[in-house]
């Protein structure tokens, strides 16, 4: 029952994080053009890292067990 719980936790910071740092570049980055950039490259990084999670998690042990053996160093 605890790894399930570590499981969601790792499940729900992917999810969080994209959405806080796009709040963030639309607060700080102003102008006409690098609000529409720096979004654009944000959509292009979170595409980037959930192809490599999808990745880890098909041919490695996933990222719930990677999480578990990190903490059990």
């Amino acid at each position: 029952k605890l790894r399930t719980s570590y499981c969601w936790c790792v499940k729900g910071t992917c999810f969080i994080i994209p959405q806080g740092v796009g709040q963030v570049l639309t607060d700080y980055i102003h102008g006409s053009t690098m609000p529409k950039l720096a979004k654009g490259l944000w959509l292009a990084v979170s595409i980037l890292q959930f192809i490599g999670l999808c990745y880890f998690n098909y041919t490695d042990v996933g990222i719930c067990k990677a999480v578990c053996m990190i903490w059990h160093m």
